[in-house]
């Protein structure tokens, strides 16, 4: 009787176990940042070319953009 209902409560464990980290897996896919960067360069007569960054969040959670840096190359 004790290694019967051992046996059941092990097969639960691992069914609900391997569940449990499925749905984990999809959700932090599902809720990671996903960045979308679109860079233009916009001149207008008589006046010095600029750089536009356009940084989009297509996700639910939060993300920081701390640094953002640009190198001129001549």
């Amino acid at each position: 009787m004790s290694d019967e209902l051992t046996a059941v409560i092990a097969v639960i464990g691992a069914v609900t176990g391997v569940g449990g980290l499925t749905v984990q897996i999809i959700n932090a896919r599902r809720n990671r940042s996903k960045l979308q960067l679109k860079v233009e360069a916009r001149t207008l007569l008589g006046k010095p070319p600029r750089l536009v960054i356009d940084i989009t969040n297509d996700s639910p959670r939060g993300t920081t953009i701390r640094d953002v840096a640009c190198m001129q190359v001549r």
